[in-house]
């Protein structure tokens, strides 16, 4: 008999369907036949099956509250508008079947009034089954902040310099669970009877016993489920769900497998700053310099785009500008005074594939806030390379397949500024290594780099 209830229960969202789809249909028709009297027959087939049905929803819808532990509070206003969608049906079905015309303003008004609730039901049903605010969920958060829909959990975000003082458990998982998990995992709504709202009912555990193996991380419930592919069934959350990132995954695994502490700070883990740089606020400059300058006017940048120069803001709306000469393979060191009117503005400049020579160093010096400078594949040899090192933001060179002669390596090290130096192929790779000290070695990219390939690349189509 037990086994019975529960699955009379499971059929609630499938019975359900049935009334919705005699009683949109029999309004459907309502409003197409109007005041046709040759419908009225039809038009009470219809209603007459959509409130008997209507009936057996909740009896299923019943059972299910009652055998799947939602609680009442959560259950309450579904149900009161499923018996309201019933009391109203019916009425539509007696009205119809002591009139002669079918269109009158008591049945448009019932009518009207079925349409909203089976509405308003569907939705207090959807919320039920699959959380609350599951019609709005797939809308990007930019989209919900406009429409004052922004979800109410704390959102994580960490001050780069201070986050590692912040413990693990109260400002990053439990905002993960709030998230994405208590929507189905809640007081009201504790699907397997399990609630992630905070840490003594998380450590409870659900019906099947602990989630959290605190001895045995590797062997927990609640980890196991989050890894599974997103095709598995039990994976968590579910695929309609929004998603936790793998990095937001790895971290809950990092704190459930060293003993789900709900005290320890997180710099008392040995995790990967990595994982925590999607809480970071956004930085849209990057490697440039985060500068308050006047936009150019666009008579500014006229003559540069005259000339097929690519110029491009760093970011919409940004006054810092990065330049390419890839259309412009001419392009020589006399051409680098076309700059003069944008030079405090230029952070990025690529001069790759260009007639440039070692003469331009002496202009390049002059463009205050150059941070990357790409100038591979031309003839630079590095002579006077060194005229570089007043600009303070130089962070990225990019000299591979150009001249560059080993006689100015040492120059380079002198950047202090310096994150990033491209320098391959030469032919002098082997004796560049011996020339570079260990403490300068992250520094340069070198060498001659193939990709192998596999079975797959060489089939022809």
């Amino acid at each position: 008999m037990e086994v019975m209830l529960d699955l009379i229960g499971r059929f609630h969202p499938l019975v359900v369907h049935l009334p919705i789809g005699f009683l949109v249909l029999g309004t459907m028709m309502l409003f197409y036949s109007r005041n046709d009297r040759s419908a009225l027959p039809l038009l009470r087939f219809s209603f007459f099956w959509g409130s008997i049905s209507t009936l057996f929803a909740l009896l299923t819808g019943l059972i299910q509250y009652q055998r799947e532990g939602f609680a009442w509070e959560s259950v309450l206003p579904h149900l009161i508008a499923g018996l309201l969608c019933a009391g109203v049906a019916f009425s539509l079905y007696f009205v119809l079947k002591k009139i002669a015309f079918p269109w009158n303003p008591i049945v448009k008004t019932l009518s009207v009034a079925l349409l909203l609730l089976l509405v308003l039901t569907g939705h207090l049903g959807g919320n039920l089954t699959h959380g609350e605010g599951h019609l709005i969920e797939p809308l990007p958060e930019a989209v919900k902040e406009r429409l004052g829909l922004a979800p109410t959990f704390k959102k994580i975000e960490f001050n780069p310099d201070e986050f590692a003082d912040q413990p693990l458990y109260t400002q990053v998982i439990q905002p993960l669970f709030d998230a994405k998990c208590v929507s189905c995992h809640n007081p009201k709504k504790n699907k397997g009877e399990l609630v992630l709202t905070e840490y003594k009912t998380l450590i409870a555990g659900g019906k099947n016993g602990a989630v959290l193996a605190t001895t045995q991380g590797d062997k927990s419930p609640l980890v196991d489920r989050i890894l599974l592919p997103l095709t598995e069934k039990k994976h968590m959350p579910p695929k309609a769900k929004i998603q936790l990132t793998e990095e937001e995954k790895e971290l809950i695994s990092i704190w459930v497998k060293t003993g789900a502490s709900p005290t320890k700070v997180i710099s008392t883990y040995s995790i990967d700053e990595r994982l925590f740089r999607g809480f970071f606020p956004e930085d849209k400059t990057g490697i440039y310099p985060d500068l308050e300058l006047i936009p150019l006017t666009q008579e500014v940048l006229v003559p540069l785009l005259e000339k097929r120069l690519l110029v491009s803001p760093l970011y919409d709306g940004s006054p810092l500008l990065l330049v390419s000469c890839v259309n412009f393979s001419d392009f020589s060191d006399g051409d680098l005074l076309e700059f003069e009117a944008i030079k405090e503005h230029l952070v990025a400049l690529d001069l790759g594939k260009t007639k440039v020579t070692d003469a331009a160093f002496e202009a390049l010096a002059t463009f205050p806030n150059l941070t990357t400078l790409t100038l591979d594949h031309t003839n630079i040899t590095g002579y006077g390379i060194e005229k570089l090192q007043s600009l303070p933001h130089l962070k990225s060179i990019n000299l591979s397949n150009s001249n560059f002669d080993i006689e100015y390596l040492p120059a380079l090290f002198e950047f202090s500024q310096l994150e990033q130096v491209h320098l391959y192929p030469i032919d002098q790779n082997e004796n560049i290594r011996a020339l570079i000290p260990d403490s300068q070695s992250s520094l340069f990219t070198l060498g001659t780099y193939e990709i192998a390939l596999k079975e797959r690349d060489t089939l022809v189509y």
